[in-house]
């Protein structure tokens, strides 16, 4: 009962089921799927101590370890999540998705050598416009533009309405100094629907240096939005 109504979308009614299930019997596959109810309401602190429980009592159990690793992630703590992931690699019959989920984790941990090469398998058996984008920021951060750019135009060509590859590709554009260019791929990024501050912010200082004064100064005000602005901007050229 409580699977569905968490597929119909109704997931207090789904919680309240797999709470009536768990008085009956501690299953862990209950537990598993009571921790996806509240990881979907936002209960993450819930949300761990129902996959915990589901694995003390399942060690091998693969979806509680994804799903973990998956809530600790959303918690903020990437470096944690390393350790499931890594044992759910070690079954018989890991996801499909773990090299992407796992490459992840790694450079959400500062790991970039790691997660580029899970990235790198991720392509070659399944890729995603998700790990296309991944990637290419991590090639970004290391001024490889040729290969990030192709990357990122893969993951058009896989998602052609994914907003993040947009906002990905006008940095690459920006920082190759094709300004006219990144300033359109920002717009795709915003009308799809991004709405990080830095995208604006990016728009902006792209405006800026095509001399749209009054367009750049409106998008350069969202810096004081975004957490992660940078105060060592390189100058306008």
């Amino acid at each position: 009962l409580g699977v569905a109504r968490q597929k119909l979308g109704q997931v207090d009614q789904a919680i309240a089921a797999y709470l009536k299930a768990l008085s009956l019997a501690e299953e862990p596959g209950t537990l598993n799927n009571l921790g996806a109810a509240y990881l979907k309401n936002g209960r993450r602190e819930e949300a761990l101590q129902c996959f915990e429980r589901a694995l003390q009592l399942q060690p091998d159990h693969a979806d509680a370890l994804f799903n973990l690793a998956v809530a600790l992630l959303e918690s903020g703590r990437a470096e944690a999540a390393i350790a499931p992931l890594l044992q759910l690699s070690r079954l018989p019959e890991p996801p499909p998705t773990l090299a992407a989920q796992l490459g992840l984790t790694f450079q959400l941990s500062n790991h970039a050598a790691e997660a580029e090469t899970l990235y790198r398998q991720a392509l070659v058996r399944q890729p995603t416009a998700q790990v296309c984008v991944n990637f290419a920021q991590i090639l970004e951060q290391r001024l490889e533009f040729t290969e990030a750019e192709d990357l990122l135009r893969q993951a058009l060509k896989l998602q052609p309405c994914n907003s993040a590859a947009f906002n990905s590709l006008g940095n690459v554009l920006l920082a190759t100094e094709r300004v006219e260019d990144a300033v359109l791929a920002y717009d795709r990024a915003i009308h799809l629907g991004e709405d990080d501050p830095a995208v604006y912010y990016n728009r902006g200082h792209a405006r800026l240096v095509l001399g749209d004064l009054a367009g750049g100064w409106d998008d350069y005000e969202y810096r004081w939005l975004w957490k992660g602005f940078p105060h060592h901007r390189p100058p306008f050229a």
